[in-house]
């Protein structure tokens, strides 16, 4: 392998973007449920299991390709790699790609916290890398030196933190689980702080 380097946050964060965007094409079975969401007030049911799966897309998505390439098309097209935290050349695991892949779904319910804690790191790894015992690297060097941001990191973890908290609240308050459905409606108004759909179009 090539000399690595430290990767840059911009292109974590633009790597990301990227992955969710293709990601969304798995969600195209529920785009009629998404429909009738946004363009009726009717009610909307989907299955606890359909919910289940929606909610580990991206960890599939990721595990996946973690497992054929070490990287996403996200991470592939910014230059970005993810390789064994001990030996750069070493290929990952299938345990270490889903152990990344499955700890990076607990956004759901800590939101952005979990990857802030990089800005406490030199090599920029988070909790995902910590337990399955990876780091994301670049091919080529960076502009910048990276540094700890320790007030950057504290704010980002605080506040993510806490939205992802209350989104999850929000999530068992709303979601309305009954007979083994879930009110999708529900599920939108906590991944909108609570908002109703009718309160969102008001400002459209």
């Amino acid at each position: 392998m090539s000399q690595i380097y430290v990767p840059d946050t911009m292109k974590r964060l633009w790597a990301r973007l990227i992955d969710q965007l293709l990601s969304l094409i798995f969600y195209i079975p529920v785009v009629k449920a998404f429909f009738l969401l946004v363009f009726t007030e009717q009610e909307v049911q989907i299955s606890v299991m359909t919910l289940i799966v929606m909610a580990f897309i991206p960890a599939i998505y990721e595990g996946v390709w973690l497992w054929i390439l070490q990287q996403t098309p996200g991470k592939w097209f910014l230059g970005l790699k993810v390789v064994d935290a001990y030996n750069p050349e070493k290929e990952l695991a299938w345990q270490q790609c889903l152990m990344r892949a499955l700890v990076g779904r607990l956004d759901l319910f800590f939101s952005l916290a979990i990857y802030a804690l990089a800005f406490f790191r030199y090599d920029r790894t988070h909790l995902a890398d910590w337990l399955a015992e990876t780091r994301v690297v670049q091919m080529a060097p960076r502009v910048h030196k990276a540094k700890m941001r320790w007030l950057v990191g504290s704010i980002f973890v605080v506040f993510y933190g806490w939205q992802g908290i209350e989104q999850a609240t929000l999530f068992l308050k709303n979601a309305k689980i009954e007979s083994g459905q879930v009110s999708l409606r529900g599920v939108y108004q906590s991944l909108s702080g609570g908002a109703d759909l009718e309160e969102v179009e008001e400002y459209l």
